[in-house]
């Protein structure tokens, strides 16, 4: 009997050890880019990268939803590229201003989007808008491979 509850308990222990080495544990999350206090943020997997706003070490804002690929940002501005997940063939721009922002105010006063990539482009010149590079592979957002 002891034989039988030392092989359950050596048989338990691989088990923790084994999920506990895993890569992607049960709260596994990371920052990809920041400007200040904006960051793309991600939970589990980089699909799940936002554009956020953080408060604190502990609490964040949530500004541009799933899934941001790339980011740009200036003085005035930050620039992200998405691809909605319940869309993934979109690709949307989203612009917000720096000056207008407040994180406890109303959003729609500093952020313009979705807007597509020719709007962008036309904005970009009218207000001198950062370019956005990729913050994560735009393959993990459903988008096509380099």
């Amino acid at each position: 009997m002891n034989s039988l509850k030392r092989t359950i308990v050596r048989i338990l222990l691989l088990v923790i050890v084994a999920a506990s080495g895993t890569s992607c544990g049960l709260f596994d999350s990371g920052t990809s880019w920041e400007s200040d206090q904006f960051r793309i943020g991600w939970i589990d997997t980089h699909s799940t990268s936002d554009l956020s706003y953080r408060l604190d070490d502990y609490s964040s804002i949530g500004i541009v939803d799933a899934c941001v690929f790339a980011a740009g940002a200036n003085d005035q501005y930050v620039v992200v590229k998405q691809r909605p997940v319940s869309a993934p063939g979109i690709i949307n721009y989203y612009v917000l201003s720096r000056v207008e922002y407040d994180p406890l105010g109303d959003l729609r006063r500093a952020l313009t989007g979705p807007i597509s990539e020719a709007a962008y482009r036309e904005l970009s010149l009218r207000f001198s808008l950062p370019t956005v590079a990729p913050v994560v592979p735009e393959v993990v957002c459903g988008g096509e491979t380099a």
